[in-house]
């Protein structure tokens, strides 16, 4: 085969395997570099190549040894995971309710786009920050936190809260555990109740006003 490596070769990688292989030939030394090749039945798999010159006594290069894995299956299992993450992260970021993940100190390690929007922060920026600095008393946790207790008790937790700037918030904490039973954080789970409190105090107060005017009328 005088153009080996090529004819085996996924056509689309070709010329940069070429390049690594002219750079083997030279004497250089390579690991794990990826590509993928196209087997006699046609089907197409993904190996990984590593490399190393083999030179004589007198320190003369005179070839090199390369040696092929196939990784199809490790590839394949790595992108339904990384498809299985982004649907799960699209799923949490289309929902209206604050998700946020945190460790057991209250780090973020996650948080969804409508938790980043309510603080008007990247993700990014949120993460390996602690919880309360954006949506609590900002230099130390909540006085009842719904997280807190949810780590405490090992159970889902709720409460209702009002935040610093007046708005009503419902909050589930809920405990996470690793293989082994063991607590490793909670995810923090808050819905803006703001309005439905708002509507609430609103009917209430019209139906006293209801109530006072049916009295007065009885009286007269």
């Amino acid at each position: 085969m005088s153009d080996y490596p090529a004819p085996i070769v996924y056509e689309q990688d070709r010329e940069r395997i070429s390049r690594a292989f002219r750079s083997a030939l030279k004497g250089s030394t390579g690991n794990d570099v990826g590509f993928r090749i196209r087997r006699k039945d046609g089907k197409v798999i993904r190996v990984q190549m590593s490399w190393q010159p083999i030179y004589d006594d007198k320190g003369v290069c005179l070839g090199h040894r390369e040696s092929i894995c196939d990784v199809t299956a490790q590839k394949e299992a790595e992108d339904a995971l990384q498809k299985s993450e982004h649907e799960k992260e699209s799923i949490l970021d289309s929902l209206a309710e604050l998700v946020v993940y945190e460790d057991k100190q209250l780090n973020i390690l996650w948080a969804n786009r409508a938790a980043c929007e309510s603080v008007g922060r990247a993700r990014e920026e949120l993460i390996g920050r602690r919880c309360y600095e954006f949506w609590g008393e900002g230099n130390k946790p909540c006085g009842e936190c719904a997280v807190l207790k949810a780590i405490a008790t090992g159970r889902v937790e709720e409460i209702e809260r009002v935040g610093p700037n007046g708005r009503a918030w419902f909050v589930q904490g809920s405990p996470v555990r690793d293989e082994n039973g063991e607590i490793i954080g909670p995810v923090d789970i808050a819905l803006d109740i703001t309005a439905r409190r708002q509507a609430e105090q609103a009917l209430r107060e019209s139906e006293e006003k209801y109530r006072r005017l049916v009295e007065g009328s009885r009286d007269a």
